[in-house]
């Protein structure tokens, strides 16, 4: 049994390699390796004062706590910016885990802008 998120995508990485969910650059795998485990145990207001609501998305005013941690989010998207990365719409270039692991605080940042 595995019930810890990170730990589901790091299974699901090793189960099908196939599937490429890590990137393939050693640079670029090891920064989203890092920005997966800061999401993991950080950005905690923004987590905490915003639920997760798929079905809607609510104004936002932002607390100077989650105004800190979408400052945080946007220099850490940053990074990836500044990669060298292969093309695609995502963080690394083509979908990858550490997409899955900001997609739930990327759609509560929605409300902020």
């Amino acid at each position: 049994m595995i019930w810890d998120s990170l730990a589901i995508l790091e299974f699901l990485a090793e189960a099908y390699p196939e599937k490429k969910l890590w990137p393939e650059d050693a640079k670029l795998r090891a920064l989203a390796r890092s920005a997966c485990a800061e999401m993991h145990s950080g950005f905690m207001a923004l987590r905490g004062e915003h639920p997760m609501n798929c079905h809607r998305v609510f104004p936002m005013t932002p607390t100077p706590a989650v105004q800190a941690d979408l400052d945080r989010l946007a220099v850490l998207w940053q990074h990836f910016e500044n990669a060298k990365r292969p093309d695609g719409g995502f963080l690394c270039g083509p979908f990858s885990i550490v997409d899955a692991m900001f997609a739930p605080v990327a759609w509560r940042a929605k409300g902020s802008v």
